[in-house]
């Protein structure tokens, strides 16, 4: 029986999607199925996963819906019911895998504990080079050649022990979580149609709430976010932060809006 599940937030970027897909077929612990959460229907995706999900050793899932706005909380809530394992990871659609970055999560993922790790900024042009070549490479001193920032987080360190972070939130595009923790919660919460909160500053204080501990694993689960133009505007990120203080005012770390409708 599979025992993890990566899901990948996803929306537009096919060519970035096709090199994480690449980074997740070169794991070296293959017992793991992925899902794309893809907040968009696009026919391009669905005619690419249809064509090649054979050319994968990992299941293939696709979920997706309407591109109405963001409501990304909405379709990785849809990711989770379809994951059949208990051990999940959640990357984002522009962030590649190290070759060990399922191992690391899997070996740790357990009920009453959640993990995170950080990212590797890859530059304008690297990204572009690795989107010519669709190779990938990430040699540490090329890294540093081409400029790349957060190389600190390039350094591959398995003997590092998880660090137990009582005032850190994790970022929505690098982490893990037991299903069943997240079930506890109703998952993530619909309310927000916003970036910025939602799908990890939400998520963080309300699985703490309920007695689930975060631990950081840099340098044990690695990614490489592809360089692109962001996307993000103040007023969004203050929407978002009015509902997450309304959601803090109430103390409920079960949301109304998420996986089960109250």
């Amino acid at each position: 029986m599979t025992k993890t599940t990566v899901i990948i937030a996803f929306y537009k970027r096919l060519d970035f999607l096709k090199l994480i897909l690449e980074g997740l077929q070169q794991q070296t612990f293959k017992d793991f199925e992925v899902v794309i959460a893809e907040d968009n229907d696009a026919p391009e995706t669905k005619n690419f996963i249809e064509n090649n999900k054979n050319n994968y050793s990992f299941p293939l899932f696709h979920v997706c819906q309407e591109d109405n706005g963001f409501r990304k909380n909405k379709i990785l809530n849809a990711a989770v019911k379809k994951a059949s394992t208990e051990k999940l990871i959640f990357l984002d659609g522009d962030c590649i895998p190290h070759p060990k970055l399922v191992y690391s999560y899997s070996q740790l993922i357990q009920k009453g504990r959640f993990y995170y790790a950080r990212r590797v900024m890859l530059s304008e042009k690297f990204t572009q080079n690795i989107i010519e070549k669709a190779q990938l490479s990430f040699n540490f001193f090329e890294l540093m050649y081409h400029k790349c920032k957060k190389l600190r987080d390039a350094l591959y360190l398995p003997f590092v022990l998880p660090v137990l972070k009582e005032d850190r939130d994790i970022w929505g595009c690098n982490w893990g979580v037991s299903k069943s923790d997240l079930l506890a919660i109703n998952g993530f919460d619909e309310d927000y149609e916003t970036a910025g909160y939602g799908e990890d500053i939400d998520v963080t204080w309300r699985l703490r709430a309920t007695g689930v501990r975060l631990y950081a694993i840099r340098q044990k689960a690695i990614v490489y976010h592809l360089f692109h133009t962001e996307n993000y505007n103040q007023i969004a990120l203050n929407k978002s932060k009015s509902i997450f203080d309304e959601k803090i005012s109430a103390g409920n770390p079960v949301c109304k809006n998420g996986l089960s409708k109250f």
